[in-house]
């Protein structure tokens, strides 16, 4: 995998109690990828904790699909994976993912 191709965006919200344990999932699948973390206005510690893991975090209002348009135009690598913060992907999750979306045979959205 080449290095920076996948971006993760982490959608939250009071999530304090599983952040830390995503991202972690996250940097254990690929380290040197980029996280954003896009939260919709948290009231607990979510943006703090997630700050110990990635400057890129943003407080957005909105419904789900404006936070994660908002962090799509902030990630734009060719690969960008929506992941909720109270998920945690495996170790693998990123190598499965990548070959599936080359063998599709279309390159940047063509059908």
């Amino acid at each position: 995998m080449k290095r920076n191709q996948v971006s993760a965006v982490v959608i939250a919200r009071d999530e304090e109690n599983e952040i830390a344990d995503c991202l972690t999932s996250i940097i254990t699948a690929v380290p040197d990828e980029i996280i954003v973390v896009v939260d919709d206005r948290t009231i607990d510690t979510t943006c703090e904790k997630a700050r110990q893991f990635t400057e890129k975090v943003y407080l957005v209002n909105g419904v789900r699909g404006k936070l994660r348009n908002y962090g799509w135009q902030i990630a734009r690598n060719e690969i960008v994976c929506f992941i909720d913060a109270d998920m945690r992907i495996p170790r693998d999750y990123f190598e499965k993912i990548i070959p599936v979306r080359f063998a599709s045979g279309t390159k940047d959205g063509e059908k």
